[in-house]
């Protein structure tokens, strides 16, 4: 038997490996489902505070005098993790973001250039990874409109680690799941392996006994396991009737 594989290791083996594949394959497929989800709703979300800043800013005349005038439009969605900022030509951004120092950050950089992009804006220009104070955010920029002619952007953005930290919990979350649930299954497996194994053991040594010359009535045994009822019911009929038909040879011997 050197080399070969024993039956609870093969037990093992084919309850516990196909587990452990299945969870791994639909804990990574859940886990991308729900990080695209997330990040999708993150842009639909950006999607309407920018276009609602635009709506907000609509046909008034906004310029670098009176653009303080929405510092408070512009605030009111800080708490709930939301930046904005209205972005006009020729004068410094107006955002709610501020620097270490505690005041308004006057730039955000985007790979294009949205004040000469932003007639071509239409639904609006979503980016993620815009740096802005060292840190990546995602950005969605829809174009603000005054008598007929769009005259600057309005900006939403959210902090883009934000996002992925929720995304990081329910990773964390399908990880432990998938670990509990490997944990309690082998745990069944090696049980219920080990259960056969008694009985697989116990027939091996009624049919050592009879190739040993033994007839003598074996322990009874049960199993819940109907095959394997079945086989410690055989073995226990071959045992009687090898006794039985040795009885009378030594009978017909003595006659």
């Amino acid at each position: 038997n050197k080399g070969k594989l024993s039956l609870f290791t093969m037990l093992a083996m084919l309850s516990v490996i196909p587990l452990v594949i299945s969870v791994a394959i639909i804990s990574i497929i859940s886990c991308n489902i729900t990080k695209a989800n997330m990040e999708e709703a993150a842009k639909q979300k950006l999607h309407i505070v920018a276009n609602n800043l635009a709506s907000h800013c609509h046909e008034n005349e906004i310029n670098v005098i009176n653009v303080s005038n929405y510092y408070e439009y512009i605030d009111s969605l800080k708490d709930q993790g939301i930046e904005m900022a209205i972005i006009l030509e020729d004068s410094p951004c107006n955002t709610s973001i501020k620097n270490e120092n505690d005041f308004r950050i006057r730039e955000i950089n985007f790979k294009i250039d949205v004040l000469a992009e932003r007639e071509n804006l239409g639904d609006g220009y979503f980016e993620e990874g815009v740096v802005i104070e060292g840190k990546p955010y995602y950005a969605y920029c829809m174009p603000i409109e005054v008598n007929g002619e769009i005259t600057g952007v309005a900006f939403a953005g959210e902090l883009q680690e934000s996002v992925t930290g929720q995304i990081d919990s329910i990773i964390k979350t399908f990880v432990s799941v998938a670990v509990v649930l490997i944990i309690v299954c082998s745990v069944v497996a090696i049980l219920f392996g080990s259960r056969l194994l008694k009985t697989f053991k116990s027939v091996q040594n009624s049919i050592g006994e009879l190739a040993q010359g033994s007839l003598a009535k074996q322990k009874t045994r049960k199993s819940a396991i109907k095959e394997m009822s079945s086989l410690l019911n055989a073995t226990d009929r071959m045992q009687e009737n090898l006794s039985a038909t040795i009885g009378k040879v030594k009978d017909n011997s003595e006659k």
